[in-house]
């Protein structure tokens, strides 16, 4: 993966003998796009949902829903045009977003703003 060295990096170990260009290409190639459950096994669309509320009152302050078609292409985008993300495993978090059961995924509270963040599929 081109998270582990750079396109100049395995140019030159190509140009050096050090890689073949069959596996040069292969680490220049992008990853493989994540494919995710877009339906439940009822055929009912599957989202992925955000919420942020209050610590102290619970009040809801952001409520995010996303369709699972949506959150793959935003996977698929990311892993092609954010550098920064090349060292994301993308396989996990689709595998993670797939698993058959619903629920939440992540809780985060950050107790200086007073807020809760979760996470979860439905």
């Amino acid at each position: 993966m081109i998270g582990d060295m750079n396109r100049a990096e395995i140019l030159k170990m190509v140009e050096a003998g050090q890689l073949s260009a069959a596996e040069a290409a292969a680490k220049l190639a992008p990853p493989p796009r994540p494919k995710l459950a877009l339906t439940t096994p009822e055929g009912k669309p599957r989202w992925l949902r955000v919420r942020v509320s209050n610590l102290n009152t619970d009040q809801i302050k952001v409520t995010v829903n996303l369709p699972m078609a949506w959150v793959q292409v935003g996977l698929s985008l990311g892993s092609h045009f954010a550098p920064e993300l090349d060292g994301l495993d993308w396989r996990e978090i689709a595998e993670a977003l797939n698993d058959k059961t619903t629920g939440r995924l992540v809780e985060v509270e950050d107790l200086e703003k007073g807020e809760r963040v979760e996470v979860y599929v439905d």
